[in-house]
């Protein structure tokens, strides 16, 4: 309502499916850019009522007559071949100097397991089914791992998930830390790991994948589009999606090629400060910005 009958701006930038409701009606007035993140009815976490919402708002997208852009070539590529209708791809970024809090850290580290223990990571800022928390646990228990796994995320939205989950980890050193924040708390505990495990189902363009390959560590992840986009082979070691016995493999090769493993870390950093900053972002953005309204004053 602000925007539409009292705002003074030159170019509104509307962000996530969420807040497409009103697309149409506001670009009457002003040059809007509409950015998708993601198809969020896809998301186990959304009801009925949610997924309608969702594609409704989407067909607004689809169709207002606006710029266009989305942070997944694969979702860009998807409404090309269903819709026939041209995206923009401009990516995630993510900031090379995070900062970093230890202490802050360290209050989440769990207070049986000695301080410096080695450990590997798993991160959501929620625990839900499409995170892929599952596969990975039972991965695990299919070879026998007998390290330290850390779990961060919120478990308090999902409780038949996370009753699966619990029982799944029977019979591994899993621990759960909550939700860890803020980012730099987050940070600091992903430079203490061994690597990272990413084994969502379905993504939009992770930052948490990208702030997790700034720091050098070692990535292993499903094999879902949304990731695949951002890095190669060299960079991060695949697994088949939502496939216990491919991942099981793969952590087995771990534990025999922790050099090579270990390099791809250093790849996947190089490829994060060369194409994913904020800085290189926000050049895209400015581009786009900058035409928009070199058009309007015509």
């Amino acid at each position: 309502m602000h925007i539409r009958f009292k705002g003074n701006y030159d170019l509104v930038h509307a962000h996530k499916i969420d807040s497409f409701l009103f697309l149409k009606w506001f670009s009457k007035k002003v040059k809007v850019v509409a950015t998708a993140h993601e198809a969020p009815y896809n998301r186990d976490k959304w009801g009925k009522i949610a997924k309608l919402f969702f594609k409704f708002n989407e067909k607004q997208f689809l169709s207002f007559n606006g710029i266009k852009t989305a942070i997944s070539k694969p979702l860009c590529d998807f409404y090309k071949r269903e819709y026939n209708v041209d995206i923009k791809f401009i990516a995630n970024g993510v900031n090379l100097s995070e900062e970093r809090m230890p202490d802050t850290a360290m209050s989440f580290w769990p207070k049986e397991l000695q301080k410096g223990s080695s450990f590997v990571f798993f991160a959501a800022r929620r625990i839900m089914g499409t995170k892929g928390l599952h596969t990975m646990l039972e991965a695990y228990k299919r070879i026998n791992y007998a390290g330290n796994i850390f779990v961060a995320g919120e478990m308090d939205n999902f409780p038949a998930y996370i009753t699966k989950i619990k029982k799944i980890s029977q019979g591994l050193n899993v621990f759960f830390l909550g939700y860890v924040h803020p980012l730099p708390a987050l940070m600091s505990l992903i430079d203490k790991c061994e690597y990272f495990v990413f084994p969502s189902e379905t993504e939009g363009m992770s930052i948490m994948l990208l702030e997790v390959a700034s720091s050098g560590k070692p990535i292993i992840a499903s094999d879902i589009p949304e990731n695949t986009q951002v890095f190669e082979a060299e960079d991060v070691l695949y697994f088949k999606s939502k496939d216990v016995n491919d991942l099981s493999q793969k952590l087995l090769w771990i534990e025999n090629n922790k050099t090579e493993f270990e390099s791809k870390g250093g790849n996947a950093k190089q490829t994060v400060a060369t194409k994913f900053t904020w800085g290189e972002i926000t050049r895209a953005y400015c581009e786009i910005y900058n035409d928009a309204l070199s058009k309007a004053s015509v």
